[in-house]
């Protein structure tokens, strides 16, 4: 990058980071492509109409916005209800994304995958979830009936 007006010569980006284009005038222009450093647990082994959650980490500079999807969704109403949580430092910044099936149904099973991006580029790691089935749903227990005494 070139901090001043006129500079015939580039200045050296820090902690080996670099610029995407030529003509670069700061040092707040270096950067580097993002890596998803943590995604886990893999695999995540979930039970039926319990919770779960997995959650992804990653850095880069500028720092990533993070994203987590199924691979194949399930169709509309099958899936479990999700939410999804920011992960952040002592100062506040975006370190990661934590994603969380409330009440996991047996569509949430799957790939999944977590990708970072800014605007040097982007990572993407996958887990698997494993679903195991809560038979005991719709069974109700017998009632026995009870004779009246003659």
């Amino acid at each position: 990058y070139q901090a001043n007006l006129g500079q015939t010569s580039c200045e050296q980006c820090p902690n080996g980071t670099s610029t995407i284009t030529t003509g670069s005038t700061s040092v707040n222009d270096c950067g580097g492509p993002p890596v998803v450093t943590v995604f886990e647990p893999n695999p995540t082994n979930a039970t039926e109409n319990q919770a779960t959650q997995f959650e992804c980490y990653g850095t880069g500079l500028p720092l990533p916005t993070f994203s987590i999807k199924k691979l194949v969704p399930p169709p509309a109403g099958f899936g479990g209800p999700v939410k999804q949580e920011y992960i952040t430092d002592q100062e506040g910044r975006q370190t990661g994304l934590r994603y969380i099936i409330t009440k996991v149904a047996e569509k949430d099973a799957g790939a999944y995958n977590c990708t970072v991006e800014n605007k040097f580029g982007s990572d993407t790691k996958y887990l698997t979830v494993n679903v195991a089935l809560d038979y005991s749903i719709g069974k109700r227990r017998r009632r026995r009936r009870r004779l009246a005494a003659p």
